[in-house]
C-alpha cells in the first residue's frame, strides 16, 4: 500500500431508486451484509444470484466457504467460487460496474485470486464509491481506519464510514457506532454511538443488535435494562449470530432479565459453541455445567457433552501449546480481552511464543492480535487453532496480525505436531502426565 488513498469526486444521486434493505438495494447488498452475521439468509440469498453469474454473489459465497459460515469450510470450493467472480467481474468492472468494481476491489484486499495488493483494491474501491457504491464506501473506510503508521487516517475513515451510513448501510453504521463509542476520529460520543447502533439494529444487523444488548446489560450511555438486552440478544441469537447465542447463555446462566436456567444457559453456549465461540465452549467444558449446577439436561446426557466439549477444548489447548492434530505453529492464544467482556474484541492474541517455532521464525511476539490468516478472518482462537491443525508441516501460512496501532504481516512455514497427546492428556489430568514430555519445550502452564 503506497500513500496514494486520495478521495475522489462522487455522483450526486445514488445508483438505486429502491428503498435501502441492509443498506443498499437488492439481495446482493443484503448477502454481503449478513454473510458471517446471519449464514442462513446470506446463503439463500447468494445461492441464487450465483448461479446467474453474479460476481458478488460468488464472492460472497467464496467468503462463506473460506471461513464455514453457515456450511463446512472448503478453501478448494471457495477458490472456485473467487475465481467464477474474478472472472465475471472482470468485463463487467471495465464497462463501470460498480459492484463488479467493488468485487476487484476485495478480491485484491484480501489476496483471494491473484494476490493481496492494497492499492489496486483501493482504487477499484473508489471506482464503485465515485458511484456512491456504500459497500466500497464502507472498505475504504476500513482500510484508513486499519492502516499502519502514517496511512493511518481515523477522520477519513470516520467520513467514509459516514458516507455509507448515510445511504443506510448497515455495516456501516455499525462501525461509526464503534468509532464514536471508542473515540477513533472523533471525540467518545456514547450517544451517538447508541443512535448508529440502533440505525443498523433497526435493519436487524446482528452485531450491532448484540452491542446493544452490551450496553443495556451493563447501563452504558443508557439506564441499566436487562430486558431490553435480552429483546436484543435474543434478536441477534435467532439469527444465529454466536456472540449474542454466547451472551443468551450467561444472561440464563445468571438469571440477568430472565429465571436462571442452567439447562437453557447450555442450549445457548452448545449453539455458539458449534460456531466455534471460544468463550462458550470454555463455559461447557467447566466441571458441573454452568456456575457449578447439575444441568437439568439429564447428568449423563450433560456428561456425555461436557466430556466431548472438555475433549475439544483440550485438542484447542494441544493445538495452541504443542500442535494440535496437524499443523503446528507454536503460539499459545486467547480471545483478546476475554478476562473483561467490555474489552472483548474478535482476533486470537498471542500469549506466548515458543522459541523456535514458527511463529517465532516469523516475527509473532506477545501482544500481538492475529486478525487474517490464509485469506480467512480470525475472530476467535478457536478458528486459529482449527486452521493451523489443518494445514500440513512444511506449508506456508500468511496472518495479519495488529501490533499496537500497527497492522504487520507474518509468514510462517507450519511445522510438525510435536505432540498433541501428551499435551491434551497434560489439560486432562491437571499436567502432571505431561509434564515431563513439555519440560524440553519450557512452555509456562497456562
Amino acid at each position: 500500500m503506497n500513500n496514494g488513498f486520495i478521495i475522489t469526486a462522487f455522483t450526486a444521486a445514488a445508483l438505486c431508486a429502491l428503498p435501502p434493505s441492509y443498506g443498499f438495494c437488492g439481495p446482493l447488498e443484503d448477502a454481503l451484509v449478513l454473510a458471517g452475521n446471519d449464514n442462513t439468509r446470506a446463503l439463500a440469498l447468494a445461492k441464487p444470484e450465483a448461479d446467474k453469474g453474479a460476481p458478488v454473489a460468488e464472492y460472497v459465497l467464496g467468503r462463506m466457504y473460506a471461513n464455514g459460515w453457515g456450511v463446512a469450510r472448503d478453501t478448494a470450493a471457495a477458490q472456485v467460487f473467487f475465481a467464477a467472480a474474478l472472472s465475471a467481474a472482470k468485463p463487467a468492472a471495465d464497462k463501470g460496474d460498480a459492484a463488479a468494481q467493488f468485487v476487484l476491489g476485495a478480491l485484491s484486499e484480501r489476496g483471494y485470486a491473484e494476490g493481496r495488493d492494497y492499492d489496486t483494491a483501493f482504487n477499484w474501491y473508489l471506482k464503485a464509491a465515485a458511484q456512491n457504491y456504500a459497500p466500497a464506501e464502507n472498505n475504504i473506510a476500513a482500510l484508513y481506519r486499519n492502516a499502519s503508521g502514517a496511512l493511518k487516517n481515523p477522520a477519513m475513515a470516520l467520513a467514509w464510514y459516514g458516507k455509507a451510513a448515510a445511504q443506510g448501510y448497515a455495516t456501516a453504521q455499525h462501525n461509526l457506532g464503534i468509532m464514536y463509542q471508542n473515540g477513533e476520529g472523533v471525540k467518545a460520543d456514547i450517544k451517538t454511538a447508541l443512535a448508529w447502533y440502533r440505525k443498523a439494529a433497526a435493519q436487524n444487523y446482528p452485531p450491532a443488535l448484540t452491542q446493544l444488548g452490551v450496553l443495556y446489560e451493563t447501563g452504558q450511555g443508557a439506564d441499566r435494562d436487562p430486558a431490553s438486552a435480552l429483546a436484543y440478544y435474543s434478536r441477534a441469537a435467532d439469527a444465529g449470530f454466536a456472540e449474542a447465542q454466547f451472551h443468551m447463555g450467561m444472561l440464563y446462566e445468571q438469571g440477568i432479565g430472565v429465571a436462571r436456567s442452567a439447562e437453557t444457559a447450555t442450549q445457548w453456549y452448545s449453539k455458539a459453541a458449534a460456531q466455534g465461540n471460544h468463550a462458550a465452549l470454555e463455559k461447557l467444558s467447566a466441571s458441573g455445567g454452568p456456575d457449578g449446577e447439575t444441568c437439568p439436561l439429564g447428568a449423563a446426557r450433560f456428561e456425555d457433552m461436557k466430556t466431548h466439549d472438555t475433549r475439544m477444548i483440550n485438542r484447542e489447548r494441544a493445538a495452541q501449546q504443542n500442535g494440535g492434530e496437524g499443523g503446528w505453529i507454536g503460539a499459545a492464544l486467547k480471545a483478546p480481552g476475554e478476562d473483561d467482556a467490555m474489552t472483548r474484541r474478535p482476533g486470537a492474541y498471542v500469549q506466548s511464543v515458543t522459541p523456535g517455532s514458527p511463529a517465532d521464525k516469523s516475527g509473532m511476539r506477545p501482544g500481538d492480535i492475529l486478525i487474517y490468516c490464509d485469506y480467512q478472518e480470525i475472530k476467535t482462537p478457536h478458528d486459529m487453532v482449527v486452521l493451523a491443525a489443518g494445514h500440513k508441516p512444511g506449508s506456508e501460512l500468511e496472518c495479519d496480525a495488529l501490533r499496537g496501532e500497527n497492522k504487520v504481516t507474518l509468514f510462517m512455514v507450519v511445522g510438525a505436531n510435536p505432540g498433541a497427546d501428551a499435551a491434551a492428556q497434560y489439560y486432562d489430568d491437571g499436567g502432571s502426565a505431561a509434564r515431563q514430555e513439555s519440560a524440553p519445550q519450557k512452555r509456562p502452564r497456562k
